[in-house]
């Protein structure tokens, strides 16, 4: 409650001062608890930079236990739960990064981001026992429903394919994951990521086609 100015109560009687009265108490509380609030933010976002800088510099142990730490200070936060998925990708920590990303998902079943994510594990995971071509290829395809131009996601559906032995799809999708990076500009290191997999997918199916 917004208090009125001390002067509007002068000589106007009793039932406006008590009105008007201020509560030291509750407002030095509420104060007080805005300002916790306040730093509390602060700190999570200074760990969650920390960590973030962490994973650019390669060092994704140490960004998990960033993370990790701003998480127990805000357990929701999806900028710190998506970082430490990251790192514990990075990591191989395949199980454990799968397990923040499918919850995440259920939260917001419409973020395409996230449907990627968990896509691309389940394609290019160096442990054989988590890939599964099939949900890959399923999360990448409802991720480009939602968006078509995200050359990323196209990208994950050919590795999709890719994995699943459909290596003519596999060499489609690629090809049009870079058509849609360069049209983009992306980064060349990206561009040249995208060339070597349309060259391995090509490769691929030309080789199933002789063999067939």
């Amino acid at each position: 409650m917004k208090l009125l100015p001390i002067l509007l109560c002068c000589g106007v009687g009793a039932a406006f001062t008590t009105l008007a009265a201020p509560n030291p108490t509750r407002g030095s509380a509420t104060t007080a608890e805005a300002q916790a609030a306040s730093n509390l933010a602060a700190r999570v976002e200074l760990e969650l930079d920390m960590a973030f800088k962490a994973l650019d510099q390669g060092k994704p142990i140490i960004a998990a236990g960033l993370f990790e730490k701003a998480l127990v200070r805000d357990p929701l936060n999806r900028r710190g739960r998506f970082g430490l998925s990251t790192a514990l990708i990075q990591s191989d920590k395949y199980k454990d990064a799968l397990s923040i990303l499918e919850q995440m998902l259920k939260e917001t079943p419409k973020d395409y981001v996230l449907m990627n994510n968990i896509a691309w594990v389940y394609a290019t995971a160096r442990d054989v026992k988590v890939r599964n071509g099939a949900r890959a290829v399923a999360l990448a395809q409802d991720a480009l429903l939602i968006n078509p131009v995200d050359c990323h996601v196209w990208s994950t559906l050919a590795e999709a394919y890719f994995i699943s032995g459909r290596y003519d799809k596999a060499l489609r999708n690629a090809e049009q994951a870079l058509r849609l990076g360069r049209e983009t500009n992306m980064d060349a290191k990206l561009i040249e990521q995208y060339e070597l997999q349309v060259e391995r997918s090509r490769k691929a199916a030309e080789s199933s086609s002789i063999l067939e």
